[in-house]
Parts: C-alpha cells; structure tokens; sequence
C-alpha cells in the first residue's frame, strides 16, 4: 500500500518567511564561515544594513553555506538573494540550494541560482517547491568576494487555519511497483472529529 499527497486549495503559499523583517531570529542562522564578527551570517538577510553590509565567507573554499532553520517543514516555493551592500563590489554570481529536515542530511535543489549585481535581487521560483526544514545556500562562483543576503518565502506545510481545499492528487509509489486503487477522504477543522467527503451526490 503506498501513496504519495498533494493538497491544493485558497492559501498563497509565495509569503516572505522572515529573513528581511526578523520574523527568522538570529538564532535560526548558520555559516559554514564567516570573514570576521562583522561579517556574519547576522549580516545575511535581503535589503539589510547591518554591520559590514552581508554574510562574507571565512574562505572561498567549495564547501562554503549559510543555512536557514525555519523551525518546523515548510513548503518552500522561492528564495531571493543579493550581494554585498556600500562600496564593495562583492556577490555570489551562481549558488546551488540544498534543504533537509535533520540539519545534517541534506540534498541538492536541481536547479542553480545566480545574483547578477551587488544591490540587485534576484528572485528564482522554485517549481517543483522544496518541502524542508532547514535550507542551505550554498555559493559556487562569486565577484570579489563570497558575500550574500537571502531570503526564503513559503509557509508552513500543515494547514494551520481552515482553508477551502479545491482538489487533491495521489501517486503510487516512486521505487517499487505499489499504489492505493481506491481511498475514503476525510475532512476536520479540530484534528478530532472528522467527517468523510462526499460528492454533491451523495457518492464516495
């Protein structure tokens, strides 16, 4: 019996999740390294000036990340990022994200980002969107030095309000030979009762 879920309703799930306004704490960020105190992964968030104006690499090493841990799963549709802000001319030119749900064991996105200037933002969608925890940017290529600001948008994977529900999609399962034929759907608004949906008439 397997089955892979799809829930498609009313709720815009394209929301900034906290980098810019500090809705995500400092405490919820993290670097590989940093080029000094002044540089930290603190400086990493979208269109801040704060302290040396970005997250600046300790070294332009290839296995260089800031990570984002957003608590609990998210539905992760995009990310934004710049570079550097005032006078150095510093950005990341290409980035590859990796998300995960440990803070240890993560995969790679299977599309590249890219920042094309220092102040500019550039925002990528992502389709398919990512379903993590934690997500990393991970810079591959930079002008002057790896220097970041990011920002992640999305929102959580549980409902959490209630939502008028649209349709609903199902798929067998990816490595072996396995699928649900025929399932009841159920519906709740408190997690305790729940109620089986019908079709407007009365079938199943």
């Amino acid at each position: 019996m397997s089955m892979r879920v799809e829930v498609y309703g009313c709720k815009d799930c394209k929301g900034a999740l906290g980098m810019e306004s500090g809705a995500i704490t400092d405490l919820q960020l993290r670097a590989s390294s940093e080029y000094n105190s002044r540089h930290s992964v603190l400086s990493g968030r979208l269109n801040v000036e704060y302290q040396e104006g970005a997250w600046c690499a300790g070294t332009h090493v290839d296995n260089q990340w800031l990570q984002v841990d957003l608590l609990s799963r998210h539905r992760i549709t995009g990310v934004a990022t710049q570079g550097r802000t005032g006078r150095h001319r510093q950005w990341v030119t290409k980035y590859r994200l990796q998300y995960g749900d440990n803070g240890m064991n993560f995969q790679y996105y299977m599309e590249h980002g890219k920042t094309t200037h220092k102040d500019t933002v550039v925002a990528h969608d992502l389709n398919p969107p990512i379903r993590a925890r934690y997500i990393r940017f991970r810079p591959k290529t930079h002008h002057g030095h790896m220097s970041m600001r990011a920002e992640v948008y999305g929102c959580k994977v549980d409902l959490i309000l209630i939502h008028t529900v649209t349709y609903i999609a199902t798929q067998g399962s990816l490595k072996k030979y396995s699928w649900v034929t025929s399932y009841y759907l159920e519906y709740s608004g408190d997690g305790r009762q729940w109620n089986e949906y019908k079709e407007a008439d009365g079938s199943r």
